[in-house]
This record gives structure tokens, C-alpha cells and sequence, in this order.
């Protein structure tokens, strides 16, 4: 007798070839699901702190060039605008793929994602909709932030010139954020891995926007007359890269998007690590000592991604060392700004599965002490980022030795990769972890007090002539107490057990 034939997993229903007016129809399709993203939307507290987080970097950015520019009033208002808007850019560039990230990742992870696909909606119509309510969320923080924009206008001086081009970097930035944060939800994963793949995908979209940026500015560019048709080429080539994206987004959701999450697959660059013998020498480690003095940093080194990462980030600072900074002193600061916001995103994730999941309770029920908790967590992060801070450390002063004209007359080039300022990162990263707060508001918050704000004093009292050591005093000073009361607060919150009844939206 033959066997009875084996029954193919069923797939979404998938789309024919579409012209140009059944594309824009799938917005119509799409309408339920949008209005289901937009009531499970307007309930979450996150986007209202988004909107004042947008807003009040652009008023502390603002702030700061006031008080520490002696330009004079002919230029005061170009360069506040074009100041303005390349911190926004920036701001969007990290704060889009990670609101986006976890949009269809979350759908399958509570098991709505195969309930969607019973209904007529199809693949094209999902990632029409989830891309819709993305790009009306992102609008919004730049409603929040359009007061602050339009200050430059009053102070005269802007040209349509530099309104055109804020207009298609801050669109490229919408875009590529919020196709990478789509295309990273669609491979799938828990939060912090769709987060990261965000991230690491925007990166390459905006490396690949520069370099058609610079193409098309090599072939039409003009001195007089070319720079709009410029950027207009431009704006097209991101749409297209947006297009791209998103189509790359809906061949990985029809090839996985019922697989299992509970046991996930390796990532296929950790399988060429993790089984090669000639890695596994590389990366040998007496694990003994770890596990003996304190298994809570034996737990945060043993698995492959971790030690991928940490010498991830030390490759990655080295390079940027030797290629990108010399000759452009002021990306020193910009290096230990994007080491800063890794630092923190590590520490804010540390403690929040294992408070969601119970775990942190099973922990603190074994002999561990939650001061061994606290120092085991805090050594592992720092080991992550000691190598590269090491880089960031070692070739900041070589910078100022070998150009120190420039780092005298250069304000952010005194924004040094300080220990103290990691450290109470990831002190108040770790405290951040165990409150009932947002992933990202809290990845910010982070960033804001224990980076940002000494950051923008420092600039200030640079500015003003301040001693250097003075400033190096004061902001360390900040910092470390800074640290001691996120210390006191942590460790009181475990021993006490009040992250228990805790939950966040």
C-alpha cells in the first residue's frame, strides 16, 4: 500500500504581479489592520515620551549652540538650522528601526501572525499596513520637533537650498529606518535580536544611501543649478532603496514566518565561529575561574554572541580608528557617542528578561547575593566593551598630541571616551532594566543622563574658556555620583524584591 502523501506546511497567500494601481490599493485593503494598529497605538504611553523625547533633544541641541557659538548674526541662523536638523536626522537614524522593529516579530511571537493570514488580508497588504502606521508614528516626531525648526527662519539667513536638502535627509532617514526595522521583524527573533538586526540593517541602508548619494552628485551635480536635481535624484534613489527593502522584507516573511520561536536556529555567522576549529582556538577561555567566582559573568561571556560582540565592537572602533577619524577629529565624539548608546542598549536589556520571565526570582532564591548579581551582570557588560573602549582610550590622546591646534579650537573634540562615564552607563542602565518603563524610553533615558547631559556641559564650559580639568571634574564628578545613587537604588530594588509587581506596557 503507497503512503499517504505528506501534507506541505501551509503558506501565506501570496500576491501575482501587481501594477502601479493595485500597489496603491493595498493601502484600501490594508484599512482594517490599520485601524487595529492605530487603537493598539494610541493606548501605549511610549509614543506620547517619544514625542517629548524628539522634542527636547532638539531644544537641549538648540540650547547648546546658543551658549557656546560666538558666530556672528549674519550666520547664527543657517548654522542652527543646519545644526538642528543634522541632530534630528541622527536622532531618526537610531529611533525609527527600533519603534519599527518589533512590529511583526511581536505578531508572531504571541501567535496572531498566523491569525492574520486567515483573513483575505495578504503579505503585501501586512507590510502596506505595518508600513503605514510606522511612517505616521515617525511623522509625529517631527510635529513635535517643528517648533523647535522653525526657530532658525526668525534669526534669517536660510535658504530654500538648505530646507530642500533637511527635507531629503530627514526623508531618507524615515524611510530606510523604517524599512530596516520591517525587514528585521520579518526574519524574527526576541526584542533585543530584531532590535540589533535594526540597527546593523539601517547601517548598511545608510551606507548604501551615501554612496548613491555620491554617485549621482559625481554624474549631475553643477555648482549653479545642480545641487536641486541632486537631491531630487536622491530622494528617488531612497524611495527605490525603500521599495527594495521592503520587497527583500516580504520574501523573508513568506520563507519563515511560521517558523517555531521557542528553539530558534543559530544565526548562520555564529555557526562559522562556533564550529570551526580553528575559532574555537581563538576564542578558548579557562571558564573555571569565571564560574567559581561568580557564574552571573560566567552566564554573560559563555555563549558565542557575546564574544562575537565584544570583539564585533573592538574590529569595528579599531577601523574606524585608522580609516574614518584621521583628518575628521570631530568624529572622535561621535565614535564615543555610538560606544555610549551600545553600552547603554546592553545594560537596559540585562535584567529585563529575566524580570519578565521570573527568572530573576530563581536567582535571587540560590546563594547568590544580589550584590553578586549586580557585580556579576556589571563585569560581564564591561568585558563586552573594554577592548574597544581600550581603542577609543589609547588613540583620543595620539589624536590630541598629533593635532593640538585643532582639539584646542574644537569643542566636541573634549568630549573624551571617559571610564567613569561608561561605567555609570551601565551602573544606571542596570537600575533602568528593573522599572516598569518602555525598552526605548528607557535606552534614552539612559543615554541622557549619563552621557548626553555631561556631554552638552562639557561643550558649554569648553566653549567658555573653562580649564580643562575643571570640566573633566565636574562631569566625572556628575557621573560618579550619578552612578553611587543608581548603585544604592539597584541594589535596594533587588533585595526587596520590588521589581516583582512590575510590568511594562
Amino acid at each position: 500500500m503507497q503512503a499517504p502523501p505528506i501534507s506541505k506546511p501551509a503558506r501565506p497567500p501570496q500576491s501575482h504581479r501587481l501594477n502601479l494601481r493595485s500597489h496603491l490599493a493595498r493601502l484600501t485593503h490594508a484599512r482594517p489592520l490599520i485601524l487595529r494598529e492605530l487603537r493598539a497605538e494610541s493606548g501605549r504611553t511610549v509614543n506620547y515620551w517619544l514625542r517629548v523625547l524628539a522634542a527636547a533633544i532638539l531644544v537641549l541641541t538648540f540650547a547648546t549652540f546658543m551658549l557656546s557659538t560666538d558666530l556672528p548674526p549674519a550666520k547664527l541662523g543657517v548654522m542652527l538650522f543646519r545644526g538642528l536638523n543634522g541632530t534630528l536626522t541622527f536622532a531618526l537614524w537610531i529611533i525609527v528601526p527600533l519603534m519599527t522593529a518589533d512590529c511583526i516579530s511581536r505578531e508572531k511571537r504571541e501567535g496572531t501572525l498566523g491569525l492574520l493570514f486567515l483573513t483575505p488580508l495578504t503579505v503585501v497588504d501586512i507590510m502596506a499596513g505595518k508600513a503605514a502606521i510606522h511612517i505616521l508614528r515617525a511623522a509625529t516626531l517631527l510635529l513635535a520637533s517643528l517648533p523647535i525648526l522653525v526657530l532658525p527662519f526668525m534669526l534669517g539667513g536660510v535658504v530654500v537650498t538648505d530646507v530642500y536638502f533637511a527635507f531629503v535627509a530627514v526623508t531618507n532617514a524615515l524611510l530606510m529606518g523604517i524599512a530596516a526595522g520591517i525587514y528585521a521583524s520579518a526574519r524574527g527573533g526576541t526584542s533585543a535580536q530584531v532590535m540589533a538586526t535594526a540597527e546593523f540593517a539601517a547601517f548598511l541602508l545608510w551606507l548604501l544611501s551615501g554612496v548613491c548619494f555620491n554617485i549621482i552628485q559625481l554624474i549631475v551635480f553643477r555648482p549653479a543649478s545642480g545641487l536641486l536635481i541632486t537631491l531630487s535624484a536622491s530622494l528617488a534613489s531612497s524611495i527605490i532603496l525603500f521599495a527594495l527593502t521592503i520587497r527583500s522584507a516580504k520574501m523573508e516573511l513568506l520563507k519563515n514566518w511560521n517558523r517555531d520561536l521557542a528553539a530558534p536556529e543559530i544565526p548562520n555567522w555564529t555557526k562559522l565561529f562556533s564550529q570551526s576549529d580553528f575559532w574555537q582556538a581563538v576564542f578558548h577561555w579557562n571558564r573555571g575561574p569565571a564560574l567559581d567566582s561568580n557564574p552571573i559573568a560566567w552566564l554573560q561571556e559563555y555563549s558565542w554572541t557575546a564574544r562575537l560582540t565584544k570583539w564585533g565592537w573592538f574590529i569595528i572602533i579599531l577601523f574606524a580608528e585608522l580609516i574614518v577619524v584621521p583628518g575628521r577629529l570631530e568624529f572622535q565624539a561621535w565614535l564615543t557617542a555610538i560606544l555610549a548608546l551600545g553600552a547603554a542598549l546592553s545594560a537596559v536589556s540585562s535584567f529585563r528578561r529575566e524580570r519578565q520571565t521570573g527568572m530573576l526570582e530563581i536567582l535571587l532564591v540560590t546563594p547568590l547575593s544580589a550584590r553578586q548579581l549586580i557585580l556579576g551582570r556589571l563585569f560581564g557588560i564591561c568585558a563586552h566593551f573594554i577592548p574597544a573602549a581600550t581603542v577609543l582610550i589609547a588613540c583620543w590622546p595620539a589624536s590630541v598630541t598629533l593635532n593640538p591646534r585643532e582639539f584646542a579650537t574644537g569643542q566636541f573634540a573634549w568630549i573624551i571616551p571617559n571610564p567613569i562615564a561608561f561605567l555609570a552607563l551601565i551602573i544606571v542602565g542596570l537600575y533602568v532594566s528593573l522599572l516598569p518603563i518602555n525598552f526605548l524610553i528607557g535606552w534614552l533615558i539612559t543615554f541622557t543622563l549619563a552621557f548626553l547631559a555631561p556631554a552638552i556641559c562639557t561643550v558649554i564650559l569648553t566653549r567658555h574658556n573653562a580649564n580643562a580639568l575643571l570640566t573633566l571634574s565636574i562631569t566625572s564628578g556628575y557621573q560618579g555620583f550619578l552612578a553611587i545613587i543608581a548603585w544604592l537604588l539597584l541594589h535596594r530594588n533587588i533585595q526587596q524584591r520590588q521589581f516583582v509587581t512590575h510590568t511594562t506596557n
